[in-house]
């Protein structure tokens, strides 16, 4: 467990069903996964009680022999349904200018209606190419919100055992980042990429372009907790319209086709889904492995066998630091 805590980063994904943590070093970049683990909640209905997630989270700090002061650096996510995010078109304008504007350009942008206390936030992406219809200078910025609670709820988590992050980010971004650091990432300019995480209670899609756009929605129920007998082809046919439709979405508000499709999560492990989705969609799809071009020296490697895309939620996280050193 060499490194000082600046190049020690971790990782930590709260899902639903399980705790997922990977655990690296890196000046600059990520470049070697000490600890990666995963530990079941107590039971699916546990989701969401921050004793019960942290109870878990706790006993796989211990099997993996790690003490919270080993961490260095900590990241973990915010997710759920209620969560939004969505990179828009804005007139260019200061920080101090948008921070004033932020509540109004938020409810133009995001679904905030129903979303109670929520917590806003933003992020300047970039200058955009493109001018408004008047001809004025636009800019790329990045809208999220979540509600308080849900803001709060991996927060409460880390406390209860003892931790505290260094970074509380959203799960789409976390994913993304991810994505974004492999070298056939986001493709060139002008293509976009989805990552189509297929987890234990819904299935998100998330497409991403490195010159521009990015779109996060749910597309259709969790993957099946047993492996069926078609090996998941009939729940790959149940998602491909909404993925399909979603991409076209897509493709007409940023001006970018999607070229590929990636695969997360547990359901990306069902042969099946990729067959059917690949015959519906006509584009290449991979189920992702983040840890790949790594350097693993991992405690917990068993944990990872049966499938490295269920840690690239945990793995876009402990990378949060690769554009920030």
């Amino acid at each position: 467990m060499t490194g000082t805590r600046k190049s020690v980063r971790t990782g930590i994904d709260l899902g639903n069903t399980s705790v997922k943590l990977v655990r690296g070093v890196g000046n600059g970049r990520l470049e070697r996964i000490t600890h990666i683990g995963l530990e079941p909640l107590a039971n699916d209905s546990a989701a969401h009680d921050a004793a019960v997630t942290s109870a878990a989270l706790r006993r796989l700090l211990e099997r993996l022999g790690l003490k919270p002061t080993a961490l260095g650096q900590l990241a973990v996510a915010v997710g759920g349904p209620e969560v939004a995010c969505r990179e828009v078109l804005t007139p260019s304008m200061n920080d101090e200018t948008m921070a004033r504007a932020l509540p109004f350009e938020a409810r133009k942008h995001l679904d905030l209606e129903n979303m109670l206390a929520p917590v806003l936030d933003y992020q300047v992406l970039g200058e955009s190419e493109e001018t408004s219809a008047t001809g004025g200078a636009q800019m790329r910025v990045l809208f999220a919100a979540a509600p308080r609670a849900v803001r709060d709820y991996p927060v409460e988590v880390l406390r209860l055992a003892g931790l505290e992050p260094d970074v509380v980010d959203l799960e789409p971004l976390a994913a993304l980042n991810a994505v974004a650091a492999a070298e056939v990432g986001a493709g060139s300019d002008g293509q976009a990429v989805g990552l189509l995480d297929l987890g234990g209670q819904r299935a998100v899609l998330h497409l991403w372009s490195r010159s521009g756009g990015l779109l996060s929605r749910q597309v259709g129920t969790g993957a099946p907790a047993n492996k069926p007998e078609d090996a998941g082809v009939a729940y790959g046919e149940a998602l491909a319209s909404s993925v399909l439709e979603t991409s076209v979405f897509f493709r007409g508000r940023h001006r970018r086709p999607v070229v590929r499709l990636y695969l997360s999560g547990g359901g990306a492990n069902l042969p099946g889904v990729r067959t059917a989705l690949e015959r519906a969609l006509d584009l290449p799809v991979i189920v992702f492995d983040p840890l790949l071009g790594l350097n693993i020296e991992a405690s917990g490697c068993a944990d990872a066998a049966a499938g490295t895309s269920r840690f690239v939620t945990a793995c876009g996280l402990c990378r949060w630091w690769d554009a920030n050193s």
